[in-house]
């Protein structure tokens, strides 16, 4: 990267993800994620979890494209046995929340646990823990600098 980049942005405000039925997706994201949801427009909705930014959740009715699970958002939790109740909540709540996917429980490579949802948008959950990490792992990562 250069010294100088060609750009300044002063913040960060937003990335976008897709939704179908946006009352059905701030139900999710608020009463089974735990994550703030407003709707805050007639084509979209926020969803947020304290910080300096949000997601925009723009609604796509019958053009909404399937997503990998390679394009996920991280969750991270307290403990590894809330991990494992929330996985146990998903499997039990599937069909109230329109979950497509559940996945196994499995170990992280640092020792944590994980599973993954595909929500009733097909955007995809990961819900996990990293002992010693939780909350302050990106800023360790940024802070590592380039390492490839």
């Amino acid at each position: 990267m250069q010294a100088d980049p060609l750009n300044k942005p002063v913040f960060f405000s937003h990335g976008t993800l897709q939704v179908g039925d946006p009352s059905k997706t701030l139900t999710f994201y608020r009463d089974f994620l735990g994550i703030g949801c407003r709707r805050h427009h007639t084509a979209a909705l926020s969803a947020f979890h304290g910080g300096l930014w949000m997601i925009a959740c723009v609604i796509a009715g019958k053009g909404l494209h399937r997503q990998g699970p390679e394009n996920r958002w991280l969750l991270d939790m307290d403990t590894a046995d809330s991990v494992g109740e929330a996985r146990a909540e998903a499997l039990t709540y599937q069909d109230h929340f329109g979950i497509r996917t559940v996945t196994d429980l499995t170990p992280t490579d640092d020792g944590g646990i994980s599973f993954m949802i595909e929500d009733i948008d097909s955007n995809w959950w990961e819900i996990l823990h990293r002992p010693g990490k939780t909350g302050r792992w990106v800023d360790e990562a940024f802070a590592r600098g380039d390492v490839c």
